[in-house]
């Protein structure tokens, strides 16, 4: 409870999203995509003005355009990329000082001679020309990163030890069920670190909300890594190497939790109990 409470209380230092470079954007900053979609598609074409939100309408490569001209809401992915354009267009020394003759080599060399003072002064250009977007403010101070930081870390130390007291003190009996989710654990470990971006590629283009997503992604994944755990390891050497010992095989995975459930645990089981 006490992680719990901390953890919430550390979030509410870190109120918003910090750019890695100042002036740059972040998601939070497209506030209202409806309004900066209709700024947008009023500084198109060549009859439009020529300020900020123009040049930026000129510079978006084609996808870009699309999400503006068809996507009336945007999901978190498809924000996330825009943003990240909208960052590199930014990085150009000076927005307003770019043409129809400038050619791809002089934006290239532009965008990677930009300055700080520069993108703070495109980012308050854009801001006067672009509605939905929001104006660069202060970002948090040096001790209120630290304060942060500090919180954050006491916060995973204290949940830790919060799950471990909590499973020693529910948990009281044996329980085959969670001897073979421990026994997994360090494979699945090892193995969802490429598997989890492999499935994240191919679901950043579906049209869902992070609600959807995110318990897909993890649900899905769970799957793959259970399955994987009980037909190429529990029963091989890799299995041995991992836990110590290489269990009989069974086609069915949950005859084999049935299957300790029925006999005697084996000394290495686990088992929970309350000390005495």
């Amino acid at each position: 409870m006490l992680s719990i409470g901390l953890y919430v209380s550390v979030e509410h230092l870190q109120v918003t999203q910090v750019a890695p470079v100042r002036g740059l954007l972040v998601n939070d900053d497209l506030n209202d995509w409806p309004v900066l979609r209709e700024s947008l598609l009023a500084n198109a074409g060549d009859s439009a003005e020529i300020n900020a939100a123009h040049q930026v309408w000129m510079l978006f490569p084609e996808g870009a355009r699309d999400y503006v001209e068809n996507k009336e809401m945007l999901t978190p992915d498809e924000k996330t990329g825009l943003v990240q354009q909208l960052n590199k267009i930014l990085m150009v020394e000076s927005l307003l000082s770019i043409n129809a003759s400038t050619s791809e080599a002089e934006l290239e060399a532009m965008m990677g001679q930009s300055s700080l003072d520069a993108i703070e002064k495109n980012r308050a250009a854009l801001v006067a020309s672009l509605k939905g977007v929001a104006p660069l403010q202060a970002g948090p101070s040096r001790v209120l990163k630290m304060a942060y930081s500090f919180g954050y870390s006491l916060t995973t130390i204290l949940f830790v030890f919060g799950i471990m007291g909590g499973f020693q003190s529910l948990c009281r009996h044996h329980s085959p069920a969670w001897r073979y989710v421990a026994d997994a654990s360090y494979w699945i470990y090892l193995v969802h670190m490429p598997l989890l971006p492999a499935i994240e590629i191919v679901m950043f283009r579906w049209d869902m909300t992070a609600w959807v997503k995110i318990p897909l992604l993890c649900g899905t994944s769970l799957v793959l890594l259970f399955l994987s755990y009980h037909y190429l390891v529990r029963s091989s050497f890799i299995g041995k190497i991992l836990n110590g010992r290489r269990y009989p095989f069974f086609a069915n995975p949950f005859k084999a939790v049935w299957k300790k459930a029925s006999g005697s645990p084996a000394s290495n089981d686990v088992a929970c109990h309350r000390s005495p």
